[in-house]
């Protein structure tokens, strides 16, 4: 019988017909069209209509029954997307497999890029979290350790040294995730919201119930785009600030740029843009923020998402080989070949990514190779990107329009589409498809003016 594989949308979740779905306890060998009605994917939430068929062979690799009779302990060092996900396919793989996650948290399961579209919603920390973590360690038949922080490798012995003991493993996964950088002063920063977890989102989100507030957003890249539109459309007033002179300006084109950029401004969302903060003074109730332009604006919060770094202190300490990343080759391993990393901590040829997209098709990669499968490496894959921005949606893909022979072909240009396609020798390469929807500004807002796109 062939078995197919599908696709999420939104996150890149494959399901495989021939290894089923460990979670929600779907035999090995079940068609996708007899998944019951109230299947939903186990990464992100959305409904089975949001997958389509997928070639298995791109990403997936069929598993082999040879290889699920292991008794190897594999331990797994974070429990967000990528620990999570790694975990659920082992279990795919190898029944009888030993595995443990070791996590600082609680554990618990929530698609983080769904947070910088949910205060319009009101939605709180409970309404985000897909399954709690003790519940989805059974079903995967996992050993879940939350609320532990995890202190030392010792790699000769095998052992992790953490604030509840010694755990030793066979195995050892690192998905330890990254930070958000910090470009204020230290005393600010206990004041500055970062997004990063469920439990700096429940703040935000509490802070704001029931009183419009005005909002700095610092950082216009595709996350602060998203978090502005939610939160101007949740009828709050909100600037949005960036050194560069444009939004959106280290993944899109200048013109993509000044076209969400003017479906934002219509929305009700200023831009504070081609300058730098100097300082904020913290107040009682607001902060006091002096631009290079010389313009100070107060404001009542201020949101932060300038970029992530990779966390590689537990792999620094340890002496496995980092850069920006916890460096790993083409089977996700380290320098340590008892040693994996995946997710938003490592780096592969140089490069870092923090997609969903490249953390699916490493959680495969590892998968197998954990497993003894070295059939397939990994490279950072092609994507679609998105922002999923309602006033103004945009899907890129841009991997090879650096390439500077491409021909452009605007396929719709109006006030609703804006869609590029670019090509080399007549084969496509990249498009960017921007999608707006006619927004009202919202009741908060002021009157926009030019000068509010530059310092």
């Amino acid at each position: 019988m062939e078995y197919k594989c599908y696709k999420c949308k939104t996150c890149g979740h494959i399901y495989n017909e021939f290894i089923g779905d460990p979670i929600f306890n779907i035999p090995p060998r079940t068609k996708f069209s007899d998944l019951p009605n109230n299947w939903f994917c186990s990464t992100c939430g959305d409904s089975r209509d949001l997958f389509d068929e997928y070639e298995c062979s791109q990403v997936e690799d069929i598993v082999d029954d040879s290889i699920h009779h292991s008794t190897t302990h594999t331990v797994i060092v974070g429990a967000g997307i990528a620990g999570w996900s790694l975990a659920e396919r082992l279990r795919s793989h190898d029944l009888n497999m030993t595995i443990t996650i070791i996590t600082l948290d609680d554990g618990d399961y929530y698609y983080k890029p769904s947070i910088s579209e949910s205060i319009s919603q009101r939605k709180t920390k409970t309404d985000l979290v897909l399954a709690h973590g003790h519940d989805r360690a059974s079903l995967l038949n996992v050993n879940l350790y939350s609320k532990t922080e995890v202190l030392g490798i010792n790699r000769t012995s095998k052992q992790l040294i953490t604030s509840s003991g010694k755990y030793s493993y066979e195995k050892l996964v690192l998905s330890v995730g990254a930070s958000p950088i910090k470009i204020f002063p230290k005393n600010i920063q206990p004041y500055i919201f970062f997004l990063n977890n469920l439990d700096q989102y429940e703040a935000l989100a509490s802070n704001l119930l029931n009183n419009y507030k005005s909002i700095l957003v610092v950082g216009a890249g595709l996350v602060g785009c998203e978090i502005s539109d939610d939160l101007s459309r949740a009828g709050h007033k909100i600037w949005l600030h960036d050194i560069s002179p444009r939004i959106l300006s280290k993944i899109a084109s200048e013109e993509v740029s000044s076209f969400i950029q003017n479906k934002f401004s219509k929305a009700g969302v200023k831009f504070i843009l081609n300058c730098s903060i100097l300082s904020i003074e913290k107040n009682k109730n607001n902060f006091l923020v002096n631009f290079s332009s010389g313009k100070k604006i107060t404001y009542d919060i201020i949101i932060s998402v300038v970029g992530l770094k990779p966390n590689i202190h537990l792999a620094l300490n340890t002496e496995i080989a980092t850069g920006s990343g916890i460096k790993v080759d083409d089977y996700m391993m380290t320098s340590d070949p008892n040693i994996w990393a995946i997710g938003d901590c490592i780096e592969h040829s140089g490069e870092t990514a923090f997609f969903i997209d490249n953390i699916m098709h490493q959680v495969e990669i590892a998968a197998n190779t954990i497993c003894g499968r070295f059939d397939k490496k990994y490279k950072n894959p092609d994507s679609v990107i998105t922002m999923k921005a309602k006033t103004c949606s945009l899907e890129m893909k841009t991997k090879g329009i650096n390439n500077h022979d491409y021909k452009k072909e605007i396929l719709s240009h109006n006030n609703d589409y804006y869609h590029i396609n670019y090509f080399i020798k007549n084969k496509p390469i990249g498009f960017y498809k921007c999608t707006a929807k006619t927004i009202t500004p919202n009741a908060q807002s002021s009157n926009i003016h030019q000068e509010d796109f530059q310092c």
